[in-house]
């Protein structure tokens, strides 16, 4: 049965805030140094990347007011919806993701199913439930609520422990107060409610700092960090106490480009802590974009979010080896609207990257954007080859052919031969 709080939920809200947002100006952001340093954190056990293996893969996916029942609630999916849905789950190919906006736990397996992962639902009576969906054969347990990021009605965070080939993770799942994406936390009652958010989640971060536990925050913060130095929630947050205590988020670099970049400023973000930050591949940061011929009403207005870390997955009681990764790996950040034609029903969407391949494994043309945004590709003997880089962060990537660079969107640059 769904909960009666749908209606009364839609209607406070009124229009549903999109995944991205509209960036406030801000100086270019700068990324944390990887050395550690105190004697405080060398002397904890130090997680080492399995090399040459699948990597474990960390995934948010705010869902949307996903429901239990074809046509129920504020977004009224029919089965071929929640289908997409389902082959938007295959494509992101995660091992633990969080998710938001969930009824409930028979909700979220109508997307990802049951014979492959285990959802772990928060105790919040709702209709936006957070969560997590974790991969058979992953250890994982359910820990009690974070309660106190449940300031006036909200929602409390979903905590969990995993096990990953005898190290453990603590997760948490998050969706915080919408209405406060920038500036001042006292200008507004959203931001208020926000504000008390931020005490409780502190709290959290530094608890696992103190234990010396790898952890990681996921989710839909509402809240764009991306000069996150600027900040005042991510100062709050990363403010090297206790000790050692340094935050990262992938997305702190980037644009987001869900639904045509129509907001570039991510609000989700995946925010680990300074053990998975030095495991974590930032090249193999994804952010999965749906079909160009699809509406956010009917999938959902946040993209799916992803990052692998140097912890194996495959073999030592993992269950089964996972499928191969695909043989190509296209740009986290590009429209999907410029990606090669698909064999996929979705269309053009663009797919995680294979898990330990660097990305030049895709081709050995390079595909650049210049500063006024055009698209030129270079070939190894075109004299501007050597000195174009190639930043997958900002939507560049390799080919394997012109071909392939010229249906992507791109056109060879005037200097090649």
């Amino acid at each position: 049965m769904v909960r009666p709080t749908w209606v009364a939920l839609a209607l406070t809200m009124g229009a549903a805030q999109l995944a991205c947002q509209a960036p406030s100006p801000a100086p270019a952001p700068t990324k944390p140094p990887l050395s550690a340093s105190s004697g405080e954190q060398a002397a904890r056990t130090t997680l080492r990347p399995n090399t040459g293996k699948r990597a474990l893969r960390l995934a948010t996916w705010n869902m949307q007011w996903l429901a239990e029942q074809d046509g129920h609630g504020p977004v009224p999916r029919t089965s071929s919806h929640y289908a997409q849905l389902a082959q938007i789950a295959e494509r992101l190919d995660a091992d633990v993701i969080a998710v938001q906006e969930v009824e409930s736990a028979a909700a979220i397996e109508r997307v990802f199913t049951p014979q492959k992962y285990t959802a772990f639902i928060s105790d919040h009576s709702g209709a936006q439930d957070v969560g997590f969906v974790v991969r058979q054969g992953i250890k994982a347990e359910k820990l009690p609520d974070v309660l106190g990021l449940n300031v006036g009605g909200v929602r409390p965070g979903a905590d969990l422990l995993i096990t990953v080939n005898s190290h453990q993770l603590r997760l948490l799942s998050v969706h915080l107060k919408s209405g406060c994406f920038r500036g001042p936390l006292k200008r507004s009652k959203a931001c208020s409610k926000l504000s008390a958010q931020v005490r409780p989640l502190e709290e959290w971060i530094d608890a696992r700092e103190r234990e010396g536990t790898a952890y990681a925050v996921l989710g839909d913060f509402n809240r764009e960090f991306y000069s996150s130095a600027q900040d005042e929630v991510w100062r709050q947050l990363d403010d090297a106490d206790p000790i050692g205590l340094q935050l990262w988020s992938p997305t702190s670099e980037r644009r987001c480009q869900c639904w045509d970049s129509r907001h570039p400023a991510f609000v989700d973000h995946l925010v680990l802590g300074r053990a998975l930050r030095e495991l974590a591949s930032t090249t193999s940061f994804q952010e999965l974009l749906y079909p160009p011929d699809t509406q956010p009403k009917y999938l959902s207005d946040h993209c799916p979010l992803s990052i692998d870390l140097g912890l194996s997955v495959d073999g030592s009681g993992f269950g089964a080896t996972p499928p191969a990764a695909p043989a190509t790996a296209p740009s986290p950040t590009l429209p999907a609207s410029a990606e090669p034609k698909s064999e996929s029903p979705l269309g053009p969407v663009i797919t995680a990257a294979p898990r330990g391949e660097a990305s030049r494994a895709a081709g050995s043309i390079k595909g650049n954007i210049g500063s006024r945004g055009k698209k030129l590709y270079h070939l190894p003997e075109c004299p501007s080859y050597a000195g174009t880089k190639i930043d997958p962060g900002h939507g560049e990537r390799w080919f394997q052919s012109e071909p392939e660079a010229q249906a992507a969107g791109w056109t060879k640059s005037p200097n090649c031969p």
